[in-house]
């Protein structure tokens, strides 16, 4: 039995598209870190007891840690683009929204 050896050029890892994914992770990671800290002094702004604000930062992070699960297989489903764009939509979209609300509950 004879064996063979396939060569394969390697490409460079640092091409334009691993830069621009790797600065739109780091900069969607950084809000959500961001906002960790700074929820459960919101609530408490909002009014909301110690419980409460207890209570939205653990479902809050419970709920990232389940939806983790489906993203990884939706990934594998439908593919890494697709749903890397659709979530950053989402995001986007939510981003414009609170903003939107903000410069509107201002405005009244």
């Amino acid at each position: 039995m004879e064996k063979s050896t396939v060569f394969m050029q390697k490409e460079p890892l640092w091409q334009k598209d691993f830069i621009i994914i790797s600065l739109i992770s780091l900069f969607t990671f950084i809000g959500f870190q961001m906002l960790l800290p700074t929820l459960p002094v919101y609530v408490k702004d909002l009014g909301g007891s110690d419980t409460s604000a207890g209570l939205v930062v653990g479902i809050f992070t419970i709920s990232a840690i389940l939806i983790r699960s489906f993203t990884g297989q939706a990934l594998d489903v439908y593919g890494r683009k697709g749903i890397f764009l659709a979530g950053m939509i989402i995001f986007t979209a939510c981003a414009l929204a609170y903003i939107w609300f903000l410069l509107n509950s201002n405005a009244g």
